[in-house]
């Protein structure tokens, strides 16, 4: 690894026996003057998991993000 480059950490958990695993990405971790330790963490769902309400504004969402972000640079010849 090079420089401040870390791996990114998943963590799975169950919070039924009878539901599958949850999902969630570390962010960040945090120990209180307590001792105890905070999580910051994303929340992964998969679309089926999601009301297609949900699942229709964040593709609109979406979009609308990737019209207003940069083109990718083209990737340098092999040679």
């Amino acid at each position: 690894m090079q420089g401040n480059t870390f791996p990114i950490d998943y963590v799975y958990f169950e919070n039924s026996s009878s539901n599958p695993y949850l999902v969630r990405r570390i962010e960040e971790l945090n120990k209180t003057a307590n001792g105890n330790v905070e999580a910051k963490v994303v929340c992964l769902f998969r679309r089926r998991d999601i009301s297609s309400s949900l699942n229709s504004l964040a593709d609109s969402n979406a979009r609308e993000w990737k019209s207003c972000s940069p083109p990718p640079h083209p990737s340098p010849p092999f040679g």
